[in-house]
């Protein structure tokens, strides 16, 4: 029974390692839209969800990797891209 746990230890190890990281939102992709005014026209087409949110805006904390968060400024400018 011992001489298994250190092989299973090791196949649990290589399997954690093998997982493919969580795919990012993409941000830098639409870096062009940092500093330019804010209209639904400048909505990237993708098949991830997008929240744009206004200075003030309440928003779930919930952390979704594939999100890309569109913060805006005082004026509806573009100022930040994140993902979540």
């Amino acid at each position: 029974m011992k001489r298994l746990i250190l092989p299973a230890a090791l196949l649990m190890a290589l399997a954690a390692m093998s997982r493919a990281p969580e795919t990012p939102c993409g941000a830098d992709l639409y870096e062009d839209l940092v500093g330019q005014q804010w209209s639904d026209k400048l909505l990237p087409e993708r098949d991830a969800p997008v929240r744009v949110l206004r200075p003030g805006s309440v928003a779930t904390m919930d952390h979704r990797p594939a999100r890309l968060n569109i913060h805006l400024d005082d004026e509806g400018r573009v100022s930040q891209l994140r993902c979540g």
